[in-house]
């Protein structure tokens, strides 16, 4: 039977939050970081999961999952200088039995449940997978002076979401890869990517949003009011 660690990243600083920590801020009731754990709690083979957190929120988020009642084991630890190394923090907190690791950005508290197991059964068929959704915008890529250059067939454009979901060992070389390149990546599947592995696109959903500047919180409590959850 596969078994999955789940790292929430909750680290950032939330610089275009205005102030604001999106982690801690209260969506119908709960923390954003809160929804994330809620929906992975529910998962069967999920073993554990490790919340990185920052200097910052990390005593707040801790109390936050003291008032709440999980079967899984939740675990804590703090973030490093990129997301590579906060990611990175976190695996060393994985259940031994683990061999597969879904990472997951704590500021997206929408992602289904359903969402989560089509990504977690094509991590397995294909040893890596993420969550994504088509483009709507025709995507043009332009030159350092502004001019266009190409476009892209939009078909073969995906906005890529998480969790991003792997073979722990395949993704460890890819971080032994990493630090021997002296890569640091923003993108977990970008790690893969780079060892020559393909990543399968779990096609998710649209409202599975990022929760990145204050606009977007009022865009995740009409989703959650039109789902009959607000």
């Amino acid at each position: 039977m596969n078994k999955f660690s789940v790292i929430l990243v909750c680290a950032g600083t939330a610089s275009r939050m205005e102030g604001i920590d999106k982690q801690l801020f209260l969506l119908n009731g709960k923390p954003v970081f809160l929804h994330s754990v809620d929906k992975f709690n529910q998962i069967d083979f999920v073993q554990d999961i490790i919340i990185v957190a920052g200097t910052h929120n990390i005593d707040d988020i801790k109390k936050y999952c003291s008032q709440y009642k999980f079967d899984k084991p939740i675990k804590f630890t703090l973030g490093g200088s990129t997301r590579q190394q906060s990611v990175l923090n976190g695996i060393t907190l994985c259940d031994e039995s683990s061999n597969f690791i879904a990472i997951h950005d704590g500021a997206r508290p929408l992602v289904s449940i359903s969402d989560i197991t089509n990504v977690f059964n094509n991590a397995v068929k294909y040893n890596s997978s993420t969550l994504g959704v088509p483009v709507k915008d025709t995507i043009k890529q332009i030159s350092y002076d502004n001019f266009i250059d190409f476009t892209p067939p939009r078909e073969l454009l995906y906005q890529i979401q998480t969790p991003q979901v792997f073979n722990k060992k395949l993704y460890l070389k890819g971080i032994d890869f990493a630090k021997e390149n002296g890569k640091d990546f923003t993108d977990d599947c970008q790690l893969i990517e780079a060892i020559g592995h393909k990543v399968y696109v779990t096609k998710g959903s649209y409202s599975n949003i990022k929760i990145t500047t204050p606009d977007d919180i009022g865009i995740a409590n009409s989703i959650l009011k039109n789902k009959g959850e607000n």
